[in-house]
């Protein structure tokens, strides 16, 4: 026995059906997805929800940072600022409120949340201009995150500061 192909009304509901499908699929892919250009993080195609309540340690999410934070830096090609200078920017959180980051080795550049090692603040960009890491050590405080980058260039937390959770657009959910 072999199957029948559908023909007339029942084929021109399946393509009804297909289409209204692939167009409520397609609705919301538009602000679901996110494409990193940087090689700050690991992923390149993240998903995004609107989740931010319950982001904690180790999760992504796509935040609101002010220009001036960025130590006098220009701003990498890929990356648009508003009017007011702020950008979008995605980071891993790395130390979450209550946590206790610590600062060590040369110059206080080593940073640890507990004894997790998040990264060295390097002395200088590739390009030779001078980097200060943030003065920022201790008990997080509540509604505040220290941001990182899974690259070692990666410009985070350890130049700019701590960052504000109310600045949390997104969590960022790695696809590849």
């Amino acid at each position: 026995m072999t199957a029948q192909k559908p023909t007339g009304k029942k084929l021109k509901w399946i393509c009804v059906a297909m289409a209204v499908i692939a167009g409520l699929i397609g609705s919301q892919l538009p602000g679901r997805l996110f494409i990193t250009l940087t090689p700050s993080i690991k992923h390149r195609l993240l998903w995004l929800t609107s989740d931010v309540k319950n982001v904690g340690t180790g999760d992504y999410v796509v935040f609101l940072l002010d220009k001036k934070k960025l130590q006098g830096l220009p701003l990498p090609t890929e990356l648009a600022e508003d009017e007011d200078g702020i950008i979008s920017a995605v980071k891993r959180v790395g130390c979450d409120e209550g946590e206790v980051l610590s600062r060590t080795g040369k110059d206080g550049r080593d940073f640890f949340c507990a004894e997790q090692f998040l990264g060295r603040a390097k002395e200088e960009t590739r390009m030779g201009v001078a980097l200060e890491p943030a003065r920022v050590q201790g008990a997080i405080p509540p509604g505040m995150a220290f941001m990182v980058g899974d690259n070692k260039d990666s410009f985070d937390s350890r130049y700019f500061g701590l960052v504000n959770k109310r600045s949390f657009v997104s969590r960022a959910n790695g696809i590849f």
